[in-house]
């Protein structure tokens, strides 16, 4: 897994700073970094791995989409003060909340209600 999370990383980096296609990314990566998978966030721990569907180079296009609709900034991994006030805010949705923006001040994504009640995270609530 810290292999494909470092593959996304350069790919994003190449994506939203260097203006690459990912498909370009892919080229310059390799299909075998591009096509490894993660793990499905929210299965439950106690039964076996469900199927791993969501690729690496399936980040890469997604970031693709988001600059090319205007949903994230290039500038956006600039400087250290931007990138750390886009995790803090990251961060604050994701724990308070397990929510998350799909599209920034546009499409918000979370989890049921009850879900998050039951959370046994302290910050959840703030």
């Amino acid at each position: 897994d810290d292999r494909a999370n470092a593959a996304v990383l350069l790919g994003a980096y190449l994506v939203l700073r260097e203006r690459w296609t990912a498909k370009e990314v892919v080229a310059a990566v390799g299909l075998a970094d591009a096509n490894l998978r993660f793990v499905c966030s929210f299965a439950s721990a106690g039964l076996p791995e469900p199927p791993r569907v969501l690729r690496v180079s399936d980040c890469w296009a997604g970031l693709a989409l988001a600059g090319a609709q205007g949903w994230i900034q290039a500038d956006c991994v600039c400087s250290d003060f931007q990138v750390d006030w886009a995790c803090t805010r990251h961060r604050l949705l994701a724990d308070c909340c397990d929510a998350g923006w799909l599209i920034p001040a546009q499409v918000m994504v979370s989890a049921d209600p009850v879900t998050v009640a039951r959370d046994p995270n302290p910050n959840t609530f703030g």
